[in-house]
């Protein structure tokens, strides 16, 4: 009897150290693999962090200045230019699209969705003037 449990402890014991050596190889093989993976993504961020140092570099206001008067003949923007509007009553009067009252010859054969609504498209000029003269403070 002592044998055959010494056999059995023998097979199991060597089993055991099988299953054992197994899974400790299998997590030295994760461990390298992340490991590269690691430095590879540690690769990038110094690439990134390079590459962010060089954009700002190369966006510089008084490079990219120097570049547009000497590169394109841009020069800086006169007083007037500047000032948008001078005086209220430049501001042009807003156009309001007109609405055709037919369907066009090619578009004919296209039904309308149900839900679609007619939409009257009206303009008023006193509410024009009045939102002028709140955005101007009355001095039109």
């Amino acid at each position: 009897m002592f044998r055959i449990s010494g056999l059995f402890s023998l097979v199991v014991t060597l089993g055991l150290g099988a299953v054992l050596f197994w899974t400790s190889q299998s997590v030295q093989d994760v461990e390298r693999s992340l490991s590269k993976k690691n430095n590879a993504i540690e690769r990038e961020k110094e690439t990134i962090r390079v590459l962010s140092t060089e954009w700002d570099y190369l966006n510089r206001p008084q490079r990219l200045e120097r570049l547009a008067k000497d590169g394109i003949g841009m020069s800086e923007p006169d007083a007037e230019e500047t000032s948008v509007v001078h005086d209220i009553s430049s501001i042009p009067v807003p156009v309001v699209p007109v609405m055709p009252g037919i369907k066009p010859a090619s578009l004919s054969n296209i039904e309308p969705a149900a839900s679609e609504e007619e939409v009257d498209v009206k303009y008023d000029q006193e509410a024009f003037d009045s939102l002028l003269e709140s955005v101007d403070g009355g001095s039109r």
